[in-house]
């Protein structure tokens, strides 16, 4: 008998998903732009599903961007903050998935970035006094990008106290949220950050589809050019399947699949916070 234990990889699809889906595979076809009714009524489940993760989550439904992964939800954010934001230094850490390490050393190659890594312990952990410090010695515009819940080790950052102290020191803050949302109970609200990112099979959704948070007051540009879709950030016909998976998979519980989370943390899963010092 095989055994499946690559979870935080990639979640098998909860067949309730599956079901919400397979209406918008065979009869309701239409392309969400269209003006006709086959349109109007995939667009209209577009931005119910907009609203219902939105809701989820605790932010306004006007800041979630539909996109194909949490790897382009993390690149997006990147690399416009550059070039639409005037971001000229990043403060991250050496243990962030490779979507955002990797994309950290393209901009420093291309833009000349400044890129500043916060030393991480055995557990790695970051220490909140560094990053106080560090945000504190320069006055260039800043982004802070950490990852909310390491994707290897478990260890999670306190994204309250990171937020706070990014708003002290007027940085942007970035979070790779990818192996926390769905998994972990979280109220935006209360957070103050910036950009976020999802993906839906993380979290018993399907392949293929994610979203980026981008604060209203963040004009990032546009990443794909085309018809104007998702407010002109990223041109290209939805995945209206996948939209719609991802808002059922997250809406278990009313609480982004708190009972996985549960499960999780009653199998011994023990995420270690950040501390002020080592």
């Amino acid at each position: 008998m095989k055994v499946y234990f690559d979870n935080a990889a990639s979640t098998p699809m909860h067949p309730q998903v599956l079901e919400a889906m397979l209406p918008y595979f065979t009869h309701s076809y239409g392309n969400p732009s269209s003006i006709h009714a086959f349109g109007r009524g995939n667009k209209s489940a577009i931005e119910l599903a907009r609203k219902k993760i939105a809701s989820l989550l605790k932010v306004p439904a006007n800041e979630i961007y539909f996109c194909a992964s949490g790897s382009e939800a993390n690149n997006m954010a990147l690399k416009l903050a550059v070039e639409n934001l005037g971001v000229t230094r990043f403060i991250s850490t050496e243990i962030e998935h490779k979507c955002v390490a990797n994309s950290l050393l393209y901009l420093k190659e291309k833009y000349a970035i400044e890129l500043v890594y916060l030393h991480c312990n055995e557990l790695g952990q970051i220490s909140l006094d560094e990053l106080e410090q560090v945000l504190q010695a320069s006055p260039k515009k800043t982004l802070v990008s950490l990852m909310h819940i390491q994707n290897e080790l478990g260890t999670m950052i306190d994204l309250q106290e990171v937020g706070e102290l990014c708003k002290k020191f007027d940085a942007y803050f970035h979070s790779d949220t990818v192996q926390s949302i769905g998994s972990y109970p979280l109220d935006f609200s209360k957070i103050n950050i910036d950009f976020f990112s999802a993906s839906a099979h993380k979290f018993h959704g399907p392949l293929g589809v994610g979203f980026l948070y981008n604060k209203h007051k963040q004009s990032l540009g546009t990443w794909i050019h085309g018809g104007g879709h998702e407010k002109n950030l990223r041109s290209s016909t939805e995945n209206v399947p996948g939209i719609v998976g991802m808002a059922k998979a997250l809406s278990f519980n009313g609480n982004g699949a708190y009972y996985y989370a549960q499960k999780s943390f009653k199998r011994g899963f023990a995420a270690s916070r950040s501390k002020r010092s080592f």
